[in-house]
């Protein structure tokens, strides 16, 4: 029958055509009606469940309408009260701008007076420690950078390093047959030491010779220059004495005494300021450590930037500042070959024994006579070599000092003037002093 209907249009029959085609109407009415049904019945359904839902949904509306009333009346008083705020730190910002102002201003001025109150103490400190200080080291002025016992202590320093590496360095550019590089390096030290020295002596003398000349011009006597020719009054009181200006001598070339006391007062006030100047030059030092490097410049084996130069460099600074104190500290280390060692003042090196081989490293000393800051470092040995004569190293002069190394001086000198001391904690070994009670040792 499928088969039949699906045939062309021509071969149709028009009556089966018409019954099939109320037979599928009624048919499909059918199934349309109870699809309707069932629609209609869902739809219902689902308008309750949306009405459900809009109940739901209008009650929520109305909660968050309350709710969003309560936050516009909320967010309408905070932002009242953000606007006083704002006001206020308006306020209190210009408030705090001005005690800004006047605190700033309170500060500078503090800061004003401070500064004057410490430059004032400054100074009185200084004019109370120089006056305290002057000629005197055995008041520390604890301000001084390079004071006594810190230079002490540099001077341990520059033996136990520098003077190491300086060491290490010689061992590779000569042998150490008998010790030779510990001399070398002692030989520095004097070196450095008596450069230090001689340029110190000279540039005093030059100061001296220039601030005469300054104090006699404060003082209108021009009649007393340096450069005058018929003057004599500079070379009696401050060439000839060159250690201390002193008015003791009369005065001459018309100039009253009040007038010399006067001019050698000024003198010593100037020096006192040169004296306090060196303390802290950094170029005055650089030119005195440059002229060591040039006289020692043989030393230089390893270029500029050798262990060694970086000793002498060290070694320089470090004496500078020793002969610019006043008075100037000192080191012993001159002409000790054979004499006892004093424990107190040395220690020993790779070999023990009584007496001095060689001075490895020297003692420092607090001035001419002075006590011991730091014990130098001596080899030993067993022998005995008598030296007549200890040399001190110091910017004025050297101390010679006569030495007896036993009770038998005396009878091979026949000098009845002698006296033997025996030993004690002071001295070890015992000394010879004269009738007169000068010690010899």
């Amino acid at each position: 029958m499928g088969n039949d209907w699906s045939m062309s249009r021509e071969h149709r029959d028009p009556m089966m055509e018409s019954v099939r085609a109320k037979w599928y109407s009624e048919n499909d009415t059918r199934i349309v009606a109870d699809n309707f049904v069932a629609e209609h019945k869902k739809l219902k359904v689902d308008i309750g469940q949306l009405k459900e839902n809009e109940k739901k949904l209008q009650e929520a509306n109305r909660s968050i309408a309350a709710t969003f009333n309560e936050c516009l009346v909320e967010y309408q008083q905070l932002k009242e009260e953000l606007s006083s705020i704002k006001q206020e730190n308006l306020e209190l910002g210009k408030q705090l701008d001005a005690k800004q102002q006047d605190n700033q201003e309170l500060t500078k001025e503090n800061n004003i007076l401070s500064n004057g109150k410490e430059n004032a103490l400054s100074r009185l400190s200084k004019i109370a420690g120089i006056q305290l200080t002057k000629g005197n080291s055995d008041i520390t002025d604890l301000s001084d950078a390079n004071r006594p016992t810190k230079l002490a202590e540099k001077w341990s320093s520059l033996y136990t390093d520098e003077w190491s590496d300086a060491f290490d360095e010689f061992q590779t550019i000569m042998k150490n047959e008998n010790s030779a590089i510990e001399k070398e390096l002692c030989s520095i030290v004097q070196k450095c030491f008596n450069i230090c020295q001689e340029i110190e002596k000279k540039q005093m003398a030059d100061i001296k010779t220039h601030v005469w000349d300054i104090a006699c011009c404060l003082h209108r006597q021009p009649d007393q220059l340096v450069s005058a020719t018929k003057t004599s009054q500079y070379h009696n009181v401050v060439k000839d004495n060159p250690k201390k200006p002193t008015a003791t001598m009369a005065p001459n070339n018309g100039m009253d005494n009040e007038k010399l006391q006067s001019i050698l007062k000024c003198m010593e006030e100037l020096i006192e300021i040169v004296h306090e100047r060196r303390k802290y030059d950094k170029n005055l030092l650089e030119c005195v450590k440059q002229e060591a490097l040039r006289e020692l410049e043989q030393y230089n084996k390893m270029g500029s930037q050798s262990k060694i130069m970086k000793f002498v460099d060290r070694c320089t600074e470090i004496c500078w500042s020793m002969v610019i104190k006043e008075p100037p500290m000192a080191l012993v280390f001159n002409e000790m070959e054979g004499t006892a060692i004093d424990k107190n003042m040395f220690s020993v090196y790779t070999k023990s024994g009584p007496f001095i081989d060689f001075v490895v490293w020297p003692a420092l000393i607090l001035h001419k006579d002075g006590p011991i800051l730091t014990k130098g470092t001596v080899q030993g040995k067993e022998n005995n070599t008598i030296k007549t004569e200890i040399e001190i190293s110091n910017s004025t002069d050297d101390i010679t000092e006569k030495k007896m190394d036993s009770q038998n001086v005396i009878a091979e000198t026949g000098d009845e003037n002698l006296k033997y001391i025996p030993p004690d904690e002071h001295s070890p070994d015992g000394h010879v002093i004269e009738e007169d009670g000068k010690a010899c040792h």
